[in-house]
């Protein structure tokens, strides 16, 4: 059954620019295996998914809200907050405490951060339900995971930068690409569509491309497929990953899999490994041969 998906102080009006092309998740190179091995809210002076799937279900309307201000004029923890809000969105509104625990602060913080950017127009706020973004909150995010996702891209494939600490260095980055360099990227990788985690990067209108895959641990025995999809945040897990040679563009074959979540036995691009349902059930991958998954 179907996953949650789905996390530019220069840009201007993202709607207003040309989309990017996409290409295929097979197009994207192989991944380079790993080396082995919070704060509250700035003041905003005043307010700023795939294309079949809307991200934004805002509580209430955007008709009455005041113009949005420039991306540039939100502080780094704003649009931490924004991306944090969109990523944790897709069940519904997000809570003050869930929110508060994305972000590693205390819940107080949270709270005023809510009211900062409700202010600006940029989420929509139930007491006691939750918060939502509006679309132009969703569009700041969006540009911050287009820009975290690029610079994903630009580090890995261009300075060869592992994949293991690639998010650390986008988190550090993602506030700062201007349009020159955003188009040089653009230019050296050629438009990607996925991050080397296998994420979608959105383009400059805001949409992308993401078909659901089911997981390593949905697939059958006998199965078939191309590893597509891994977390991009947890470096230990990505090192632990890379040393099985399980990483995007990896080609799998399940051969065996023990009943009650029990761990499975599988090929690796040849490699024997055997995996447990945890770590399988959060790699996905694309079937090749058979077409049975197992049910939800």
């Amino acid at each position: 059954m179907p996953r949650s998906a789905a996390r530019s102080l220069y840009l201007a009006v993202p709607a207003l620019r040309a989309r990017v092309p996409f290409a295929r998740h097979r197009d994207f190179p192989p991944a380079r295996a790993p080396e082995p091995s919070s704060c509250p809210i700035a003041a905003v002076s005043s307010p700023r998914g795939t294309p079949s799937r809307p991200y934004t279900d805002a509580m209430e309307t955007d008709a009455a809200r005041p113009a949005p201000p420039p991306e540039r004029d939100l502080s780094r923890s704003a649009q931490d907050y924004l991306k944090a809000i969109y990523k944790l969105q897709d069940d519904g509104p997000v809570l003050t405490s869930a929110l508060a625990e994305r972000m590693g602060v205390a819940a107080p913080s949270a709270t005023n951060a809510i009211g900062r950017l409700a202010d600006a127009g940029l989420l929509s706020h139930v007491p006691y339900r939750g918060v939502r973004l509006t679309e132009r909150g969703a569009a700041v995010a969006l540009e911050v995971i287009r820009h975290h996702r690029l610079w994903e891209a630009f580090l890995h494939r261009a300075l060869g930068v592992p994949l293991d600490q690639l998010h650390d260095e986008a988190e550090r980055l993602e506030h700062e690409l201007s349009d020159v360099l955003e188009d040089h990227i653009l230019r050296v990788l050629g438009n990607p569509a996925f991050d080397p985690h296998g994420d979608p990067i959105p383009g400059r209108d805001g949409s992308f491309e993401e078909d659901w895959l089911p997981t390593l641990a949905d697939l059958v025995t006998g199965t078939g497929a191309i590893v597509r999809r891994v977390p991009d945040s947890d470096p230990e897990f990505l090192r632990y990953l890379g040393a099985l040679g399980i990483l995007p563009s990896a080609r799998i074959e399940i051969l065996a899999r023990e009943p009650y979540l029990g761990p499975l036995r599988l090929t690796v691009d040849g490699a024997e490994r055997v995996i447990g349902y945890e770590l399988a059930s959060r790699v996905q991958a694309e079937p090749t041969t058979g077409d049975e998954i197992t049910p939800g």
